[in-house]
Parts: structure tokens; sequence; C-alpha cells
């Protein structure tokens, strides 16, 4: 089918994969960001509703942590302080 050993050709593969992997964890992370917006509004209602346990364990679970603010860590250590 081909001729020679294809090495432009495993080139523009291995271009084609890295750049759909690079896509890949760009799309996961904003995918996770997102999902640990979800988790901070849950865990605050929790704590809303004196679950002060599972509100702890919600904001433990957060990876990206840079998106709680202040109010949360506040949070945070009261419900450390109610367990």
């Amino acid at each position: 089918f081909f001729k020679g050993k294809c090495i432009r050709l495993k080139e523009i593969s291995t271009l084609q994969e890295n750049i759909i992997a690079e896509y890949d964890k760009k799309a996961r992370d904003g995918y996770n960001i997102e999902f640990d917006k979800l988790k901070i509004e849950r865990a605050r209602q929790e704590f809303k509703s004196k679950n002060f346990p599972k509100s702890l364990e919600i904001y433990r679970s957060i990876e990206y942590k840079e998106l709680m603010n202040a109010l949360d860590e506040k949070l945070i250590e009261f419900c450390t302080r109610q367990i």
C-alpha cells in the first residue's frame, strides 16, 4: 500500500494523537471544575440543613480548592468544630 517507512505519515499521526490527548485533558478539566462548583453548592445546602458531617465530607472531596471562597473556609472551620 505505502512504499518506504512512511515517516511523515507517522509524524502526522503522532501529532494528531497529541492534539486529541490535549483536547481531552482540557475538556475533562473543564468538566471537573463545573462538577466541583456543584459540590460546593451541595456542601452549602447541607450546611444550611445543619448536616455538618455531610457538608464537611463534600468540602473535602473538592479537587479544585481555589474555587472555594472565604465563606467556604469559615463553613469548613465551623463544621470541624461541630463534629
